[in-house]
Order: C-alpha cells, then structure tokens, then sequence
C-alpha cells in the first residue's frame, strides 16, 4: 500500500510542478537534523521523488524560521523540542527536479531516540539512519547538503 500511495505522490508532484515552481519561489523552508548517537531520524513523504528527507517545511506568514522549524518538526514526527535544542547551522538554496528555494537548515543532537509518530496524511516512513548509510542515493539533496554543513559545525 506505501508504495502504491508513493507512486501516486510522485505522479501528483509532476503534474503539479507549476504549481510548485510559483510555490516555492515565493516563501521560505526549513529542514531539521534530529540526531541520537550516529543516527539521523529521516522522513519520506507520499508526495514528492520518493527520497528520504529531512523532517522540515514552510514558514508560514508571520512566522520566525526557528519556530517554523519547531512546528514542522512536530507536525511531521510527533517530536516536540525547545528552541534552546536547535542549533542553527545556515541558509541554502536547492535546485532540484527543475525547482528552486530558500531553506535555513538546524540540527538537534539527543541523547536518546523520542518515540516517532508520523503524521498520516503526509508522511510515509519515518526512520533512525545511520549518517554512514545515508547517500545521494536514497535522499533528496537537501538532506545531504544540510548534512554536510552539520558535519563542518561538529
């Protein structure tokens, strides 16, 4: 059933792509490295390549990137944390299948892994990688530059 709802995703994102180009060039994005040990939670969402990501999403109006971030986090995992919990680690811009945007990229090191509750309508899998398995490969190119930049900030 995942997979046929991740095909149905990956036809809905290309027959949308207008729409997406408008969107996204318009606001702003997060993504968040949640890290325990040398693990790294990622997210798949039904909507979308198919790859792996990192939990993350719009800023919506009125609203500051870290609190976006925060909100996001929670939304799509289940896991809430502090603002004193997030370390911010910059600002990017991908250009991926045609579409370009602005995200500010954090990273939240715990000391153990929080019970994760994926959020139905939008999140297919949600799991503990280990940063050593992680590749161009099987995530989107967010996730590996924000990854990287992690790595200088250790």
């Amino acid at each position: 059933m995942k997979n046929l709802w991740r095909m149905i995703g990956r036809i809905s994102f290309w027959c949308s792509w207008p729409f997406w180009f408008i969107y996204l060039m318009i606001g702003r994005r997060t993504r968040v490295i949640v890290a325990s040990g040398d693990e790294v939670l990622l997210v798949r969402g039904w909507l979308g390549d198919g790859k792996w990501g990192l939990p993350g999403g719009g800023i919506h109006k009125g609203e500051d990137s870290l609190t976006g971030a925060l909100r996001e986090l929670h939304e799509e995992t289940g896991i809430r944390l502090k603002p004193g919990q997030m370390k911010f680690l910059g600002s990017s811009v991908a250009r991926t299948s045609g579409l370009r945007f602005r995200y500010d990229q954090y990273a939240a090191v715990l000391s153990g892994r929080p019970a994760i509750k994926p959020q139905r309508l939008e999140i297919i899998g949600a799991e503990w990688i280990s940063v050593s398995e992680i590749s161009a490969r099987n995530a989107d190119i967010t996730t590996i530059n924000t990854l990287n930049r992690w790595n200088k900030h250790r």
